[in-house]
């Protein structure tokens, strides 16, 4: 496992929890029915997005910042874990696991950024 790997999928949550923690004054007065969404920030700018199909109600449900937090909570637990794995290399040995794979899986959904290397993607 580098430490370069681990600190860009780091950033990388840490970058996912600070959009999410700008939103959680929005997401409070998230509301919908079954065709309609609508995001308000009364405090900023009233309304913040509409979304009138249900497709779209629930992508934007699915990205909901609580959601996106508790995501980022748990990704942060399973790289202290998989840090741990590796200081004890004969244990990940015993469980048959690839912890490079796993890192390279967890740095996939940040291959568009602009700090993203090849060489960290997973093979095939």
């Amino acid at each position: 496992m580098t430490a370069a790997r681990l600190a860009f999928i780091r950033a990388r949550l840490q970058e996912d929890r600070q959009v999410a923690n700008g939103h959680e004054q929005a997401s409070a007065s998230w509301h919908a029915d079954d065709c309609v969404m609508e995001v308000r920030d009364d405090a900023n700018a009233g309304t913040v997005a509409t979304v009138y199909r249900a497709g779209d109600l629930t992508h934007v449900v699915r990205h909901h910042p609580a959601r996106v937090l508790v995501e980022v909570a748990s990704k942060e637990r399973l790289l202290d874990w998989l840090e741990q794995m590796q200081d004890r290399a004969s244990d990940a040995d015993f469980w048959g696991f690839d912890i490079d794979e796993a890192l390279s899986l967890l740095i996939l959904p940040y291959a568009d950024h602009s700090d993203f290397r090849l060489e960290w993607a997973p093979e095939g």
